[in-house]
C-alpha cells in the first residue's frame, strides 16, 4: 500500500478475529522498517473502538508509545505514529479504560523526555483536555502551556490551543480561570481568515459568555466581554467575509450576547460605542444583509439591530430601518417570532414622531405590507397566546388609519 493511498483512506475497518497480535509482532521485529505503511494502516485501524480495545489488551499501545518516545522519525511518520497513539489514548480516556495511568503529570514527564514536535505535543494536549475536569490538573496544564508561548504566533498551535481552552471550559467553567491569560494571545496575525481557528475560538467565546453570565464567574466573563467588545470590528469583518454558516451564525449570536450584557450592566461606554458603530459602514452593511440573507441569518441580524435601534436618532438612519418593514413581514410570515419586529416598529414610531414626513412614510410601509394583518394571521394560525400583541395590532391600525 503506497503512502499516497494511506493519505486518502478514511473509513472504518474492523480487524478479523485474533489478527491484532500480528501488528504487535511486526512492530517488535527489530528488522522491520516499513514504518510509513504500518503507521498509516494503524492510523486507520485505531479509529475503530473495537480495534483499539483489542490493541490495548495485548499492549500494542504501550509498544507504539515507547517507539514514539525513543526513536526519531521524519515529520510525516511522526505525525502518523502520533495519531495512532492519540486514537488509543482517546479511547482509554473516553471509556475510562485504566484511566489512572494518564494523569497530566505523566504527559509532562514524557514531553520533557521525548523529541517529538511541538505540534504533536499539542495534539496530545487537545486529546487530554477533552477529559480534563480536575482543578489541579487543569492548573498544571495551563502552567505547562505557559512555557510554549513563543509558539503562539503559529496558526497551527493557536488552533489547537483554542480547542484545548474550549474543552476545558466545557468540562468545568471554573477551570477556565487558569487559561484566561492565553485568550488574547491566541489571536495570531491574520486569524480573521482562518476558519479552522475561528470555529473553536468562537465556540469558546459563546460558551463562556452563556454560562458565566448566569453563574458566579463574572471575572472571567467581564474580561472576555471587554476584550471582545474592544475587538468587535474584527467580528463584523469576519462575518462579512466568511462563507461558513456556522462561523457567521456564532458571530451574530456572540454580538447579541455582548450587547445584551452591556445594556444590562448599563455600561457608560455603550452609547459612545453604539454611536461609533452606527456612524460606520457596519450598520449600513447589516441593514443591506437583511435584504438579501437567508432566514436564519436575517433573524439574528434583526435581533442585533433591535439592540442598536434605541441609540439611533438620525432620521436618515431610522428610515433605513423603516425600509426593512417588507423584510420584517417576510420574516414574520416565515415563522419568526413576531415580538422583536413589533418592538422595532413601536420604537420607530416613537423616534420618528417629531418628523411628520418620515413618520408618514413609515405608516405607508406598514399599511402597504399589511403588518397588522400578517401578525394576526400568524397568531390565529398557530394558536399563539399573545393578547398584548393583538392589542398592539389594533392600536397600530388605529394610528395608521388616522394618518391616511
Amino acid at each position: 500500500m503506497s503512502s499516497d493511498i494511506i493519505r486518502e483512506i478514511n473509513f472504518d475497518i474492523t480487524l478479523p478475529q485474533s489478527t491484532e497480535i500480528y501488528f504487535l509482532q511486526v512492530i517488535q521485529d527489530s528488522q522491520f522498517r516499513d514504518y510509513t505503511n504500518y503507521f498509516g494502516a494503524m492510523k486507520i485501524l485505531t479509529t475503530n473502538k473495537s480495534n483499539c480495545f483489542r490493541f490495548i489488551s495485548i499492549g500494542l499501545d504501550i509498544a507504539l508509545f515507547n517507539l514514539l518516545s525513543q526513536q526519531k522519525f521524519d515529520e510525516f511518520d511522526e505525525k502518523l505514529l502520533s495519531f495512532c497513539c492519540l486514537h488509543m489514548i482517546d479511547f482509554k480516556l473516553q471509556s475510562q479504560y485504566n484511566q489512572n495511568v494518564f494523569p497530566f503529570s505523566f504527559f509532562m514527564q514524557w514531553f520533557d523526555q521525548t523529541s517529538i514536535s511541538v505540534q504533536n505535543k499539542f495534539n496530545f494536549f487537545v486529546i487530554y483536555s477533552k477529559y480534563c475536569y480536575n482543578d489541579e490538573e487543569s492548573h498544571q496544564m495551563s502552567q505547562y502551556l505557559d512555557s510554549f508561548t513563543k509558539y503562539f504566533c503559529d496558526p497551527k498551535i493557536c488552533r489547537k490551543l483554542a480547542w484545548i481552552m474550549y474543552y476545558i471550559s466545557r468540562n468545568n467553567i471554573k477551570n477556565m480561570r487558569f487559561f484566561i491569560q492565553f485568550f488574547a494571545e491566541i489571536r495570531f496575525e491574520g486569524y480573521e481568515f482562518d476558519q479552522n481557528f475561528l470555529k473553536p475560538y468562537l465556540m469558546l467565546c459563546l460558551y463562556i459568555l452563556k454560562v458565566s453570565s448566569t453563574s458566579n464567574f463574572y471575572n472571567i466573563s467581564n474580561e472576555i466581554v471587554e476584550d471582545l467588545f474592544d475587538n468587535q470590528n474584527d467580528l463584523f469583518d469576519i462575518a462579512l467575509s466568511t462563507n461558513d454558516s456556522l462561523i457567521y451564525t456564532n458571530i451574530y449570536q456572540l454580538l447579541i450576547i455582548l450587547y445584551q450584557i452591556k445594556i444590562q450592566k448599563k455600561d457608560e461606554n455603550l452609547t459612545k460605542c453604539a454611536n461609533s458603530l452606527i456612524e460606520s459602514k457596519i450598520l449600513y452593511n447589516l441593514i443591506h444583509l437583511c435584504k438579501k440573507s437567508d432566514y436564519n441569518i436575517c433573524e439574528l441580524i434583526f435581533k442585533f439591530l433591535s439592540l442598536l435601534l434605541p441609540f439611533i436618532s438620525e432620521i436618515k438612519t431610522l428610515m433605513r430601518f423603516a425600509n426593512l418593514v417588507p423584510k420584517m413581514v417576510e420574516m414574520i410570515k416565515s415563522g419568526s417570532d413576531v415580538k422583536p419586529y413589533i418592538n422595532i416598529i413601536d420604537l420607530l414610531i416613537e423616534k420618528l414622531t417629531p418628523n411628520a414626513n418620515s413618520l408618514q412614510k413609515l405608516f405607508d410601509l406598514i399599511v402597504e405590507n399589511e403588518v397588522s394583518d400578517q401578525i394576526r394571521s400568524i397568531i390565529y394560525e398557530n394558536n399563539i397566546d399573545y393578547p398584548d400583541l393583538l392589542e398592539k395590532c389594533d392600536l397600530l391600525d388605529q394610528i395608521c388609519n388616522s394618518k391616511q
